[in-house]
């Protein structure tokens, strides 16, 4: 997700400190790197950079903050956008959706719109909730709320990512992605076109 993501991320940091009480049932930590790619299975990243993996999963004695999150889902067609993270920053060339936190007292949607506004000079107009999923860490609960999203106005311009790619479902194989995005994506894959 865009760059409003990526201080509560970096509080994963110290996590290792905390390893002997971390109960590992997370799907991520366990995925398989291909030494030519980097690419997990499904195209999915398999750890943080903690190196503890993360996902849904139980931590003893940690107090966890809850962190409201809301993402763009946009569309053109059956296609939709994916944005790669710049090099030289934490989840460094991984693939993910525009998105940021949102403050108490928000609108979510309108939030979505600034972000899409100063990530990729684009407008956005939200159309429906497309899922809600929390995702947990080991100290952070993150409640992502996506929403289907088109762009009345403007084209997509890298004013703070790497790259950017539309792609369907069937292309999601391709791309390394943050874990966090893993189960919008996997929706995605059996989401059917034409309902936004």
């Amino acid at each position: 997700m865009g760059g409003g993501r990526s201080g509560w991320y970096n509080k994963t940091q110290g996590a290792k400190s905390i390893v002997n009480s971390f109960i590992s049932n997370f799907p991520y930590g366990s995925v398989a790197f291909p030494p030519s790619s980097g690419v997990g299975q499904n195209g999915f990243a398999g750890q943080d950079e903690t190196g503890l993996g993360v996902g849904r999963g139980t931590v003893v004695g940690v107090d966890k903050k809850i962190v409201e999150v809301v993402v763009a889902l946009i569309w053109l067609g059956d296609k939709f956008l994916i944005c790669q993270r710049p090099a030289n920053i934490a989840r460094g060339l991984l693939w993910e959706f525009v998105g940021c936190k949102v403050k108490e007292g928000k609108i979510k949607e309108e939030v979505l719109i600034r972000e899409c506004k100063e990530v990729l000079d684009i407008i956005i107009k939200p159309k429906g909730k497309f899922a809600s999923f929390n995702h947990v860490y080991t100290d952070t609960i993150l409640r992502l709320t996506v929403f289907n999203c088109y762009i009345t106005s403007g084209k997509p311009k890298l004013l703070k990512h790497n790259a950017f790619a539309w792609i369907t479902p069937e292309d999601i194989v391709k791309y390394s992605f943050s874990p966090t995005d893993k189960e919008i994506l996997e929706k995605i894959k059996t989401y059917r076109k034409g309902k936004i």
